[in-house]
């Protein structure tokens, strides 16, 4: 699961994460700032995180493994 740096750039993770990093996964939108990424592995997301902190633009402020306890309060409608 990913904590978007900017929500607006949800429409783009699917393409952006496999133009830029090689990386194949489907983003689906769970609410607030949150995003699941089907099919991201560990590897993938230390590979990700290890890229970011090279200093290019960030998608995410956090990336963490997603557990059934994240609770969303708020969620987007998208129009």
């Amino acid at each position: 699961m990913g904590r978007l740096q900017n929500l607006t750039m949800f429409d783009r993770i699917e393409e952006d994460m496999l133009w830029d990093f090689e990386l194949d996964i489907v983003p689906k939108y769970i609410g607030e700032d949150m995003v699941l990424l089907l099919g991201l592995t560990e590897e993938k997301a230390r590979r990700l995180m290890e890229v970011e902190e090279e200093g290019r633009d960030a998608l995410f402020y956090l990336l963490e493994r997603w557990n059934p306890t994240v609770r969303v309060r708020n969620r987007l409608t998208w129009v």
